[in-house]
């Protein structure tokens, strides 16, 4: 099809060149590498929602006593665990990344099989499934315990480890956990219970150094555990939150204000999106104006 002018003379029409191909080609893969972490991490978000919301289901369909039994076994499992000398996951605190199953993860009910609580941290916007061992499946998927460490039921002489994997580009996990600060305010929904902790401590060791890790004698703490420096992971970052009343108000004041910095990042990514296509536009039209400028003067 071709193009008239002002002068009634048809103007040949412009044809797309290999410029043109490059720059669409390259605009689009600058669009997926914006969108891509934000993307994903969405529809991760939205399964572990899906997994929440399943283990939050039967934790209410359980009568007082099923419940009463299983938190008798656990704490039973947190008295003798209290009454041992040794230091908990030294061996899974040295690489995170080695961890391995020992069974199949093809199942459908993997995950459900192995999650034994929620773990929310408001103040980053964290909502996570939380597992009862640590191995490289479950780390990509949530909250994972470490070995030797004690059950997240709170309680005397308890101190829950929990690990979350830094750094991925299929999630977010523990990635924000460096923004806490000493006073914030994270939880641990165990059945139909949620349990408040408070941080008061944030160290980074050693891989091999577990002491912070120990049960302390009367205290009932839970640490959050994770490897930095970011992409480096030659350390671990322990941020220890110690037990505190649990006042509803004050968790979804904080869950609505992380809400509304995710929209408004949300908001920032669309608009960077507008505005790249706005400026091709433009660059687009100004190129086939100039074609055109050019035909005209011929």
């Amino acid at each position: 099809m071709s193009i008239r002018r002002r002068n009634g003379v048809k103007a040949p029409t412009r044809k797309v060149t290999l410029l043109d191909f490059l720059m669409g080609v390259l605009l689009l893969l600058g669009v997926l590498i914006i969108s891509y972490p934000f993307v994903s991490n969405q529809l991760n978000t939205i399964l572990d929602q899906q997994l929440i919301s399943y283990y939050q289901s039967q934790a209410k369909k359980m009568s007082e006593i099923e419940k009463q039994q299983k938190r008798n076994q656990l704490e039973r499992a947190n008295q003798e665990l209290a009454q041992q000398p040794s230091n908990p996951g030294i061996k899974e605190t040295q690489d995170l990344s080695e961890t391995r199953d020992s069974e199949s993860v093809d199942t459908p009910d993997y995950y459900e099989r192995h999650t034994i609580g929620v773990l929310k941290i408001p103040v980053i916007g964290v909502a996570l499934p939380i597992f009862d061992q640590t191995t490289d499946t479950l780390l990509k998927r949530g909250a994972t315990l470490l070995e030797g460490a004690s059950y997240p039921i709170g309680g005397e002489d308890t101190h829950a480890v929990l690990c979350g994997h830094r750094g991925l580009t299929s999630a977010t996990l523990f990635t924000d956990l460096p923004k806490l600060q000493i006073g914030d305010e994270f939880y641990i929904e165990t059945f139909d219970d949620t349990l408040a902790y408070q941080v008061d401590q944030i160290k980074t060791v050693d891989p091999d150094d577990t002491q912070a890790l120990k049960i302390v004698k009367g205290s009932d703490y839970v640490t959050l555990l994770t490897c930095t420096p970011y992409m480096v992971n030659s350390h671990r970052l322990l941020v220890r939150g110690k037990r505190i009343p649990y006042v509803e108000e004050k968790e979804t004041a904080a869950a609505k204000k992380a809400q509304q910095q995710k929209v408004g990042l949300m908001l920032g990514v669309i608009t960077v999106l507008i505005l790249l296509l706005v400026i091709s536009n433009r660059i687009q039209r100004k190129k086939r104006l100039h074609s055109n400028t050019s035909i005209d003067e011929k």
